[in-house]
């Protein structure tokens, strides 16, 4: 059962991490879109990972925008618990489960 639910977990959370992800990445290009139209959007595109830490910031703190921010960071703040906790539930069905083996 323990591993019924770790894996659950797991699943919601890259899911939640995904979806939350994602729509973190879409409000990010329409915020570099509507500052430089469509080039900056596609290097935001591009480089995406700097995109995701600086742009939420930019909206906010410029436009007061902050839905993407509180997207980017609710992705993490959600997701890496419930990973962390059907890791951990997992790895206590694999010390249950596994004899020993001592010589």
């Amino acid at each position: 059962m323990k591993g019924f639910f770790g894996t659950a977990l797991i699943v919601l959370g890259v899911g939640s991490l995904v979806v939350l992800g994602f729509w973190g990445l879409i409000l990010d290009l329409r915020v570099l879109h509507a500052i430089g139209g469509f080039w900056l959007a596609l290097a935001g595109f591009i480089l995406f990972p700097a995109m995701l830490i600086f742009a939420p910031f930019y909206a906010g703190a410029v436009y007061g925008y902050w839905e993407p921010l509180i997207v980017t960071i609710a992705g993490a703040v959600c997701s890496w618990p419930l990973i962390a906790a059907g890791g951990h539930l997992l790895r206590k069905r694999h010390d249950v489960t596994t004899p020993s083996i001592s010589h």
